[in-house]
């Protein structure tokens, strides 16, 4: 009889204790859902410095910046589509099918290219501070598209593997800390400089 009582007691705590779990699991399920970010966001990979400036950037400041803000020699190039009709544009289809090579380039038409900036073409520059790339688009729609599509960037797959991305308005930043030194730090206050003085090199406040 007191085999049955202490069955009886077991069971009855057994229920006591499911019905107990199935009424706090749901909620501890969401509670961890609230602390563990949404991995469905195709931008999560995207670190939004601006979501909107800077506006009409002067691309030749923009490339000089680099050096200055950074205080390291990148030996980068800029390719910038020109819209005056005296001076003559470096982003040329040549330019182009050189630098896919290396990484991939967003066409020129759908994405609204005006320019790159990159230091992939001098390798002792890539061995010593990593690899550095920047697209500037026209408008900042063609840029998130661009960003959502999510393509691979840099053909070589230790690149790809550390790089990080940085959007500022249309202008989208890519560095591969594969050098070296590591600059992503200055990298990202490069790119706060290019929000707050995108026109110019002179020095700018913070």
């Amino acid at each position: 009889m007191r085999d049955r009582t202490r069955e009886v007691g077991v069971f009855a705590a057994g229920l006591v204790a499911g019905v107990v779990l199935a009424l706090l699991l749901p909620i501890v399920i969401s509670k961890i859902s609230g602390l563990v970010p949404d991995s469905d966001d195709p931008l999560d990979y995207v670190t939004v410095v601006d979501p909107t400036a800077p506006i009409s950037p002067r691309l030749s400041a923009v490339a000089k910046r680099l050096d200055l803000s950074t205080d390291v020699d990148w030996r980068a190039t800029l390719l910038e589509r020109s819209t005056v009709v005296s001076r003559r544009s470096t982003l040329t289809p040549a330019a182009l099918k050189a630098l896919e090579k290396s990484v991939t380039v967003p066409d020129a038409e759908q994405f609204e290219l005006l320019g790159v900036v990159s230091n992939l073409d001098s390798p002792k520059s890539v061995r010593t501070n990593g690899a550095f790339y920047m697209v500037a688009l026209s408008r900042q729609a063609p840029a998130e598209t661009w960003l959502r599509e999510d393509h691979r960037i840099f053909a070589d797959d230790a690149m790809e593997k550390t790089r990080v991305t940085y959007q500022a308005g249309a202008l989208i930043f890519y560095y591969a800390p594969v050098g070296t030194a590591d600059y992503s730090q200055a990298i990202r206050r490069y790119v706060g400089e290019v929000v707050r003085c995108p026109r110019d090199t002179s020095a700018c406040p913070e």
